[in-house]
């Protein structure tokens, strides 16, 4: 499965503090971060480098970091082509709580305040708690 971002820094997610919140209507933060999960892992790199302009900021083992007009993209290298977003939210418990009960499925659990989630109608999203402020 796809990252936990921020779980993937030394200091964990614990540190992440949402300096701005940019949508006053929802808890759903949606951060600028997006993975993707690819088959053919180094044509897709060479595909988003050189065809999409996309900069290549840091290659691991299974995936790789690029970035493009202030968005992050985590390319992996999984059989599984999926696409994941990122949500931050403040109160984890509470929005956990009310994306289940309305449909959403849990597919994996990173720790007690990362997951990675299903909802009903296709979207696919990393959830975690970021420090309030």
């Amino acid at each position: 499965m796809t990252w936990p971002l921020f779980d993937l820094l030394p200091s964990g997610a614990s540190d992440v503090v949402a300096k701005k919140k940019l949508n006053n209507q929802s808890d759903f933060q949606l951060t600028n971060n997006i993975a993707i999960g690819v088959t053919n892992y180094e044509n897709a790199l060479k595909f988003y480098e050189t065809i999409l302009g996309m900069k290549n900021v840091q290659t691991m083992e299974n995936e790789t970091k690029f970035s493009i007009s202030s968005t992050t993209f985590f390319i992996e290298n999984n059989s599984a082509n999926q696409v994941f977003f990122e949500f931050a939210v403040e109160d984890f418990k509470s929005a956990k709580k009310l994306l289940v009960e309305n449909g959403c499925v849990i597919t994996k659990e990173y720790k007690d305040t990362s997951v990675i989630i299903a909802d009903p109608y296709g979207l696919r999203f990393h959830l975690f708690e970021v420090k309030k402020n």
